[in-house]
């Protein structure tokens, strides 16, 4: 064996050593970048739910008076109403865009859990 030789079973050993190890780690690569844009879409929507709530508010097309008629007891403030109004707002809009993510992307549509797939198990003939 040639010195290139020895190198080259080196080399290809480290690489056998190394290739699991690297794996998660280029995988997780990218999960910085989703956190960050999703926080920067929870600051959106939570930006539009809150103009969007206080809009309905102005324009009594929510009244938050209406929901003391319905038997909530008068100590509980209008900004409670309000910011839970927001609150289930956001929830929404982040289910839409998590279900839109889901339908739309190719990656969402990948099956969780799963290492290799399941074998198909033969039936024996009965003789």
């Amino acid at each position: 064996m040639s010195n290139n030789d020895d190198y080259e079973l080196e080399f290809a050993h480290y690489m056998e050593d190394e290739a699991p190890e690297e794996a998660p780690k280029r995988e997780g690569m990218g999960l910085g970048m989703r956190a960050i844009l999703q926080t920067i879409w929870f600051g959106i929507t939570g930006t539009a739910a809150y103009f969007l709530v206080q809009y309905l508010v102005d324009e009594r097309i929510i009244n938050l008076r209406s929901l003391y008629d319905a038997g909530i007891p008068t100590s509980v403030p209008e900004e409670v109403f309000f910011w839970v109004f927001v609150v289930l707002l956001v929830a929404i809009m982040q289910f839409v865009r998590t279900f839109g993510f889901l339908l739309a992307n190719p990656e969402g549509r990948k099956r969780t859990g799963g290492g290799q797939p399941k074998k198909k198990v033969r039936k024996r003939r009965r003789r």
